[in-house]
């Protein structure tokens, strides 16, 4: 699969340029404090120093891109601003959206049969300001994007250039409206396969919401984001090896367990930072399916870094919600404090994947296959 590979960045600390703009590197910001353990702990510390609990989430606009795999109406409760992508494959193009209806479209009438030229592109820099700049309001002093893993496209490396021109674009609209507050962005690299990033983006709403400021929160997401797990589970295992393969990934080791052995069998992908391997493997896709969801109701149980589990399903999501084990989780979730997400899983994400593959994302230490 091609994609457009991310222009090298050094790795240092993080680059802030003054109180105007400030962003995350892969090297990630030093010194991070300890994400808060009890819910409370945020707004806590806020009320503690005088900060008005909801003042930073009401001034702030939350961006990430398509492939977090969120449910659309959840977004859009949170006011949360989608980035397309878009994808060409043989000789055709269709902008990835977010809409659901779009993706089931996609998944029953073309993706089976697409090569493995997929192209997936995120707006360009130009594209990337005017779609944020847009949406701004003026009273906007802040805005949050969880953006695409930096290894796998050029998506964050366009967010970061992006981000330097609004603050001189919207900074200048501000000022003519009469308000001197300075403008601030960050763009945090997720660094997250699939839909990993949607754990960060949220735990960045979670955070907001109950009264952490805005300069905490990213610096938060950037200790959290080394602990985000993604386990997928295709239905399809050759439309998988023949699609797995992703610039600036490191390549599946399927050799390592015997190809054929693969082939016959349903593995469950491990997805952590830049690295995507083959954890475990079951007879069928079903026992894989359970497997993961197994694997993930312990986690919840001894213990999230974030409270949510995020779940995006190249299919209709109502099967999802029949399944024994994802009631289960459910139970669990309920019992424990844990947010559930269930999505639709994007176009760009399905072509990786395939159809019905399944995609489970929650922040923890390594999880036990």
């Amino acid at each position: 699969m091609n994609t457009h590979p991310a222009t090298a960045v050094s790795r240092r600390s993080a680059v802030y340029s003054g109180d105007a703009f400030a962003y995350s590197l892969p090297g990630g910001f030093a010194k991070a404090a300890p994400w808060p353990s009890r819910s409370g702990d945020a707004s806590a510390q806020a009320q503690a120093q005088g900060v008005i609990a909801d003042r930073d989430s009401d001034r702030t606009l939350i961006v990430t891109d398509v492939v977090c795999d969120l449910p659309a109406d959840w977004l859009a409760a949170e006011k949360i601003l989608v980035l397309p992508v878009r994808l060409r494959f043989d000789s055709r193009s269709r902008s990835d959206t977010g809409d659901c209806k779009a993706a089931l479209d996609f998944f029953r009438r073309d993706l089976d049969g697409i090569g493995t030229d997929v192209q997936a592109l995120p707006l360009s820099v130009s594209g990337t300001q005017e779609f944020i700049h847009e949406r701004l309001q003026t009273q906007t002093d802040f805005v949050l994007e969880v953006s695409l893993a930096s290894h796998r496209g050029n998506g964050y490396m366009n967010s970061l250039t992006a981000a330097q021109n609004l603050m001189l674009q919207h900074g200048r609209s501000r000022r003519q409206a009469g308000i001197q507050r300075p403008f601030k962005m960050w763009v945090v690299d997720s660094t997250a396969a699939f839909n990993g990033q949607a754990v960060l983006v949220t735990e960045g709403v979670r955070a907001l919401s109950e009264g952490a400021t805005i300069p905490r929160v990213v610096q938060q997401l950037d200790a959290l984001r080394k602990h985000v797990h993604t386990l997928a589970i295709p239905r399809d295992v050759s439309f998988f090896h023949r699609h797995s393969r992703i610039d600036g990934d490191a390549a599946v080791n399927w050799l390592s367990i015997g190809m054929g052995k693969v082939l016959d069998r349903t593995p469950i992908m491990h997805a952590h930072g830049n690295m995507l391997s083959v954890a475990t493997q079951a007879r069928t896709h079903e026992a894989a399916i359970s497997r993961a969801f197994a694997t993930t109701t312990q986690a919840v149980r001894t213990g999230l870094l974030a409270p949510c589990v995020c779940l995006s399903y190249a299919g209709d999501i109502a099967d999802v919600q029949q399944w024994p084990a994802f009631v289960a989780l459910e139970d669990v979730c309920m019992r424990h404090g844990v947010a559930l997400h269930l999505g639709t899983m994007s176009m760009t994400n399905a072509v990786h994947l395939g159809k019905s593959a399944l995609s489970i994302a929650f922040a923890a230490e390594s999880p036990v296959l």
